[in-house]
């Protein structure tokens, strides 16, 4: 009962306590804002993953670990690609707090034609080179573990010019709140 009685509203009158906390508590919630357009895309992508093994783990083990090499295979060409999101996010909070909505439209414009172009290199890229990718960057070795990775990961690359363009848009969104 004592702790229900000090977590009371407090009136900020003369309470510099009662200040700082009503301060503390909306710092909170403008960083709850701003961060979680940017836990979306991540959570995304191991949702997908999540999902992918739910499904893949019930066929067989060589499977799943297949999938393991794939997806490893998928995120790190699509880790590569981040440098797009840093110079977006840059060159659109320096243009949005300089008030240039001119600029601003040109950079998102400019930025969303090279994402989805450069995810569909990547795709592309992917899908022809898929034995190659997964052996190098996911470690799957030659046999029906690689067979098998490498027709995960065909199956997923058509998904790297949607994910880059989802990316940019919470880079956008990013941008907005941190040059408002």
């Amino acid at each position: 009962e004592e702790e229900e009685e000090e977590q009371e509203v407090c009136e900020p009158v003369d309470d510099p306590n009662c200040i700082a906390r009503q301060q503390r508590l909306k710092l909170q919630g403008e960083i709850i804002r701003f961060v979680i357009p940017a836990c979306g895309l991540v959570a995304a992508n191991q949702s997908m993953t999540a999902v992918d093994k739910a499904f893949v783990g019930r066929i067989s083990s060589t499977q799943l670990a297949a999938m393991g090499s794939g997806a490893t295979s998928f995120d790190c060409v699509s880790y590569v690609t981040t440098f797009v999101n840093t110079a977006s996010l840059t060159l659109l909070g320096a243009a949005l707090a300089k008030g240039d909505t001119a600029e601003a439209n040109k950079l998102r414009s400019h930025a969303l034609i090279f994402a989805g172009c450069l995810g569909t290199v990547l795709a592309l890229i992917l899908s022809t080179f898929s034995c190659t990718v997964c052996r190098t960057l996911g470690g799957a070795p030659p046999g029906e573990m690689l067979v098998a990775a490498r027709e995960y990961l065909v199956l997923r690359s058509p998904g790297i010019p949607i994910e880059r363009l989802i990316s940019i848009g919470t880079t956008f969104c990013l941008a907005s709140k941190d040059g408002a």
